[in-house]
């Protein structure tokens, strides 16, 4: 009986000859070549996840981010994680940045962060090494911070006259679901015609008693990121420091330089300023067509006299007033006078006025374009004409009292009241009637029909018809 040992040998012997698994050989054993060195790196990512896709400002909360798995940082890999205002500033204390070649478990990395209420996002982004570099990056919105807010600055006026002192304003920070709360650490800034150094830390300011009439300022009030803007037209004012203005002529020859000497008083004594204009500017009330300049000032803070000139190409009735200012902010208006610029014997001229139905040109002696803020229209088969433009295009002075709806105008003599509604109106204090009432327009002007414009005013009217007979528009000449 064979042994154990032998059975297993038998074994060993029959298995290799059925499965041919154990080839023999008495012949040298040759060496096969090794396969090649896997190379592991470094290799830039191709992806980059990035949650959550926001955050809450004042909240802590992660960042999480996740490089693909054939990612192999290189020494110099980074990933930036910056914080941003909602002016676009970089908020250093809350921005990082990590050396990925030194962070354990670079493929995903978990960063806790606490957005403050500065924060509007934060902005990561993979800065790689030379030759491992990817274009990857991710914006996280922070909500629920300033970036959701807005700063609101309010003044009392938006218009300004030159030398008006601003007061401070109100300021408020509102949030996305309207609630408003205190501003305390804001700086202002400013552009435009101001006093210099007159800006306050309570954004309060000077207007240059020079500044340009139709110019603007603007003051920019700046907090926590955040900025407003505020901004001011600078008009004529409507204030006369109880300055009375009194002029020694009031008529002269339109077309040629009318020097006027004028005395400024203050409570019936002669004008005594502590300061002295640097600009003494000659301002037509009423849209007045006419020019004006001082040629000497040199007594008029002590002792309120000057001399100016004023001059109008055309015969009209106006009314003036001074404006005095220095460079230091002071300012000072005076009441109104009148002057009245009349034709030279035997060099009056007919002047033509043309209007259309629908158009806002009203045209002068066949080549002067004026735009009118209105138009002429027909109302129940009646031409009506905007009464002013029309007025004024021949000279006329015209005041409207708000009081009493009544309109007075001034021309070649002729003084014509008349009261908006009605249609009574006096001539010179002759009493006459129209049969249709001026009325006042959308746009707040008053019209009038073309036949009481020529009744009234001894303006030659002729109408200006379309092929169909129906009223294209209408020319006036005096």
């Amino acid at each position: 009986m064979p042994s154990k040992r032998n059975k297993w040998l038998a074994g060993l012997l029959c298995a290799g000859l059925v499965c041919g698994s154990l080839p023999l050989t008495t012949g040298p054993v040759q060496a096969r070549p090794l396969a090649p060195a896997v190379n592991y790196g470094p290799w830039a990512p191709e992806e980059m996840v990035v949650m959550p896709d926001s955050l809450k400002a004042k909240e802590a909360g992660q960042i999480q981010v996740r490089f693909d798995r054939n990612y192999s940082p290189a020494a110099g890999d980074q990933l930036l994680v910056e914080a941003f205002d909602g002016q676009g500033k970089r908020l250093d204390r809350e921005s990082q940045t990590l050396d990925l070649a030194n962070q354990a478990g670079y493929q995903a990395l978990t960063l806790p962060v606490t957005p403050s209420v500065q924060a509007a996002k934060y902005l990561v982004r993979y800065q790689g090494a030379p030759g491992n570099q990817a274009s990857l990056s991710k914006e996280i919105k922070v909500t629920g911070g300033l970036a959701d807010s807005r700063l609101e600055v309010k003044y009392a006026n938006s218009k300004v006259a030159p030398g008006d002192t601003v007061q401070a304003p109100a300021l408020a920070l509102v949030d996305g679901a309207g609630h408003r709360q205190a501003v305390t650490d804001v700086t202002y800034t400013v552009s435009g015609a101001v006093v210099e150094d007159s800006l306050k830390e309570d954004g309060s300011f000077v207007v240059a008693g020079n500044a340009p009439l139709g110019s603007n300022i603007i003051v920019t009030a700046t907090s926590q990121g955040l900025s407003a803007t505020a901004s001011f037209a600078v008009t004529r004012s409507n204030k006369t420091d109880g300055t009375v203005l009194q002029a020694k002529q009031t008529e002269g020859p339109a077309g040629k330089d009318n020097e006027v000497t004028f005395v400024l008083t203050q409570d019936g004594k002669a004008l005594n300023l502590d300061w002295q204009p640097t600009v003494v500017r000659v301002e037509f009330l009423d849209g007045a067509k006419a020019l004006g300049y001082a040629v000497d000032i040199k007594q008029v803070s002590r002792g309120g006299e000057g001399k100016l000139v004023l001059k109008s190409e055309a015969p009209a009735e106006v009314k003036w007033r001074l404006v005095l200012s220095d460079n230091a902010g002071h300012r000072l208006v005076s009441g109104s006078a009148d002057f009245s610029f009349t034709a030279a014997p035997g060099a009056e001229k007919e002047r033509a006025v043309s209007l259309t139905i629908g158009s806002n040109n009203l045209v002068i002696d066949g080549d002067q374009i004026q735009t009118m803020d209105t138009v002429p229209v027909v109302v129940n088969n009646r031409t009506y004409v905007p009464y002013r433009a029309v007025a004024q295009a021949f000279g006329a002075k015209v005041d409207y009292s708000h009081a009493s709806r009544t309109v007075t105008t001034s021309l070649a003599g002729q003084k014509l009241v008349m009261t908006i509604g009605q249609k009574a109106y006096t001539v010179n204090g002759e009493q006459k009637y129209m049969d249709v009432a001026p009325y006042v327009n959308q746009a707040g002007r008053t019209m009038v029909p073309v036949r009481f414009v020529a009744e009234a005013l001894g303006f030659k009217v002729k109408p200006l018809y379309q092929a169909n007979g129906t009223t294209q528009g209408v020319a006036f000449s005096k």
